[in-house]
């Protein structure tokens, strides 16, 4: 059978490494829009040949095709595989729409070719071991079904969103189906199914990011449960039986079953448990042994699938999942998810009204960006805010204020976001995650706020850096102030300093070539209402003990909230157009980490302070850097600590041209002291 693979992304890999195992399968070609994806899988495999579209493979004879794209594109691509003659293999789930199932099915038929949708854990070893178990009558008579499912998605780089954030329901679509499709395969087919969603912001580009299905079969109902916001990441079956109950966790590679047994119900409450561990401390390893080995396979039922088939179509036999179970499978899915699609749609178009800002605020929904906006507002300005998500009521509601919704990394959004603009504040940066979201939301951000501010320009650019980019460890003598070198090795410092550094060095380029208006800021130590007091800078809680590195008489490099916030606006109404720097702490604080500790601590609260020397401290950091090192990591552990630690308290002459604090770090602690109480009450 000569194959051909439509798509490059990630699931094709073990597609891929299923077909190299099937006698019958030669692998003729494969295709992608995106050209580097596929030559690069190409490469991984071998693969003869590499284009960009199906009519490409189809060329080439091949006898069997793998749509593995976007759920939008299904139908299309697997009607004309199958007009081609072509069995078709298709990537959960079969399409997006009950009517482009019923054509796709109709096709298929007329054409007398096979097609199948890939249910993958249908096929997972833990899944199938429940279903016989439950099928013998291990815990009688099934009750209810419970699906159990956290997730994430991986990084992606500058440009277009990926499919999962484009659409409010694809989540569901994407993950949901999964619930669905085992839903019916231990209770029949679906009679009902109700479900809710919400935002937590785990995941900030999701529209939902938690969702909870009360389902109805013909033999029981059950429910699911998806979150993108519960750690550690969870894939969990619960099947309750009228004489026990089985879980079967697939991240932890173990069945377990509870009976009830014979006797008082006292038995069955002891017994089970030791069972359970007794059984845990047997199978975990042996299954971890069974993966290591690769008897256990990565997405091990997506290789068992494609396995399957070609078995099944070398017998002449029909596929184990049917498109007719596929297509009513879709049907829910889609009657669960369109309603988010179109929540997401109204909510995108209620923001869509312009009112002529001319300000501009990028991660104006973080911390420091929140403050910024509501002082903006406050004094009547109308602003432009370019927002990852849809921001809460409260913001939506104001008049003087209008949204740019996407990604700083997608260019088009940020000339949207700049159009009229004359004043830039340029806080969005990459916090947290892989190093691609830092290339993506600092640099590539960046990169796209200056071209489109050069465009547009503008009159004022302000710039929030960090004062992460110095050299925190220098012996150099003298005040730390703008003059103070710059960190020389700032990948042992981690992703955050090395993109503020490149965001850095490009807002200078673009001033000097290009004649950005800009003015750079580096904030020290920022604290405030709605942000923990306590940071790794000072000292690290563990139980009742609170970790202290050193001697805790490092200065720190305060800066509250609110004097920060007003530092800014003092920058972006001086008309500073030369690309200055400029460092932003309260100079008139000199607190160390152990008077902090003692500021933000009362008598009765206190934990015990103890301050590990930093002999020792250096001593654990390279163990953990070895053994890091010997699983593939290289972290600097002991550099990023000792940076952590560096002197960086130092004057501030330039913006204090322009501004004095107002509030002050005492008043600051205390204010922040009293919110924390307010709201524990």
């Amino acid at each position: 059978m000569r194959v051909g693979i439509v798509g490059a992304g990630n699931i094709s890999q073990f597609h891929l490494e299923a077909l190299s195992r099937v006698h019958n399968a030669q692998i003729s070609g494969i295709v992608d829009l995106n050209d580097k994806q596929a030559t690069d899988r190409a490469s991984q495999y071998d693969i003869p040949f590499r284009g960009k579209n199906l009519n490409e493979l189809i060329e080439r004879g091949v006898d069997v095709i793998h749509i593995l794209t976007p759920p939008s594109t299904h139908a299309e691509l697997a009607c004309q595989s199958l007009e081609a003659g072509c069995h078709v293999i298709v990537e959960k789930p079969m399409a997006t729409s009950v009517e482009d199932c019923e054509r796709m099915l109709s096709v298929a038929k007329s054409n007398n070719r096979y097609l199948t949708v890939n249910h993958s854990l249908l096929y997972d070893p833990f899944i199938q071991k429940t279903l016989n178990a439950v099928k013998k009558g291990a815990i009688g008579k099934i009750v209810s079904f419970d699906y159990f499912r956290s997730s994430d998605y991986p990084p992606f780089p500058a440009g277009q969103l990926p499919p999962q954030y484009r659409d409010g329901g694809y989540p569901f679509r994407d993950i949901g189906i999964h619930g669905l499709y085992l839903m019916e395969a231990f209770l029949g087919p679906i009679k009902n199914a109700q479900s809710k969603h919400w935002k937590m912001g785990g995941d900030p580009y999701l529209f939902a990011d938690e969702w909870r299905c009360d389902v109805e079969c013909t033999d029981g109902s059950g429910q699911l449960w998806l979150s993108w916001n519960h750690r550690p990441l969870e894939n969990r079956i619960i099947v309750h039986g009228t004489h026990g109950r089985i879980t079967a966790d697939l991240f932890s590679l173990k069945v377990s079953c509870d009976k009830k047994l014979p006797g008082p119900e006292i038995a069955s409450r002891v017994i089970n448990p030791l069972k359970e561990a007794a059984a845990t401390m047997v199978t975990i390893p042996w299954n971890v042994g069974r993966f290591l080995t690769g008897r256990i396979r990565r997405f091990h039922g997506v290789q068992a699938f494609v396995e399957d088939f070609y078995l099944r179509l070398e017998a002449g036999e029909a596929p184990l999942v049917k498109p007719e179970d596929a297509r009513r499978v879709v049907d829910w899915n889609e009657r669960i998810a369109t309603p988010v699609d179109l929540a997401k749609s109204d909510a995108l178009a209620k923001l869509g009204k312009k009112r002529n800002a001319n300000v501009l605020v990028t991660g104006g929904t973080g911390f420091i960006g929140s403050r910024l906006v509501q002082e903006l507002l406050a004094k009547g300005e109308k602003i432009r805010l370019l927002s990852r998500q849809i921001p809460k009521a409260n913001l939506t509601e104001n008049e003087n204020i209008e949204f740019v919704i996407g990604d700083l990394g997608t260019p088009n959004v940020a000339r949207e976001a700049m159009q009229g603009i004359d004043t830039v504040y340029h806080l969005g940066a990459g916090m947290s995650g892989a190093p691609l979201d830092f290339q993506r939301s600092t640099i590539d951000g960046t990169k796209n706020i200056i071209e489109a501010a050069v465009d547009e320009n503008v009159k004022n650019f302000i710039y929030i850096s960090s004062q992460s980019v110095l050299h925190a460890t220098s012996d150099k003598a003298g005040p730390v102030d703008e003059n103070w070198p710059l960190e020389p090795e700032p990948e042992k410092r981690g992703a955050y300093t090395q993109t503020k550094l490149e965001a850095e060095r490009l807002i200078k380029t673009a001033v000097a070539d290009k004649g950005l208006p800009a003015v750079i800021l580096r904030p020290g130590q920022v604290f405030g209402e709605g942000a923990p007091l306590l940071t790794g800078a000072v000292g690290r809680k563990l139980g009742p003990c609170l970790l202290v590195f050193g001697d805790g008489k490092t200065v720190l490099p305060l800066i509250y909230v609110g004097d920060l916030v007003d530092a800014i606006q003092a920058a972006g109404q001086a008309n500073i157009t030369n690309g200055a720097v400029m460092h932003v702490t309260d100079t008139k604080s000199e607190i160390d980490q152990n008077d902090f500790i003692t500021k933000i601590f009362s008598e009765t609260q206190s934990p015990k302070v103890i301050h590990i020397p930093m002999f020792l401290v250096n001593a654990l950091g390279a163990c953990m850097e070895f053994t890091l090192k010997l699983l593939g990591r290289e972290v600097s552990i002991r550099y990023r600590i000792q940076s952590s630690l560096g002197r960086l308290h130092g004057p501030c002459e330039p913006i204090e041209k322009l501004w004095k604090p107002t509030t002050g770090v005492e008043a600051g602690i205390a204010r922040v002291l009293a919110h924390d109480q307010k709201n524990q009450r």
